[in-house]
């Protein structure tokens, strides 16, 4: 397993994960894609410093920062860190619309980690190599599966 991926299918109570669901389907969760010309799938909600798009994203499907990370995510905020160890700066929540929804392949160009939280019904999550590593290891090839 690699040492960057930890899954725990019990790190939240199902009681505490549908409170967390709850609350944020008041958010005003919006429409996003971050790939250009698709159609979004997912709904999204973003605090903390944002990302930018690639031009040829519509704005009518960018999401912006909704300010600071909200007091209701602090202890969980803090949660995260301390089980990995790390800084997250930023809060960007994702609520798929049906079982094919999926985020489209994308770079992140902020710099430090991310960490993917799913609440919910539990689903799939792959990441794929966007491009070819020829210097690192010349087996990995554009759209081999990383983790799944």
């Amino acid at each position: 397993m690699n040492p960057w991926i930890d899954y725990k299918a019990d790190f939240l109570t199902p009681e505490r994960a549908k409170a967390i669901i709850d609350w944020l389907s008041t958010q005003g969760l919006k429409p996003e894609t971050g790939r250009c010309g698709e159609a979004p799938t997912h709904d999204s909600i973003q605090w903390g410093p944002r990302q930018a798009y690639i031009a040829c994203v519509a704005p009518g499907v960018r999401i912006q920062s909704s300010g600071p990370i909200p007091s209701k995510l602090t202890k969980l905020h803090a949660e995260i860190e301390q089980r990995y160890q790390a800084t997250f700066n930023s809060i960007q929540v994702n609520r798929h619309w049906n079982e094919n929804s999926e985020v489209h392949a994308h770079s992140d160009l902020m710099h430090g980690h991310i960490v993917m939280l799913s609440l919910g019904a539990e689903r799939r999550f792959v990441l794929r190599y966007k491009h070819d590593h020829k210097a690192k290891n010349p087996k990995w090839k554009a759209g081999d599966v990383y983790f799944d």
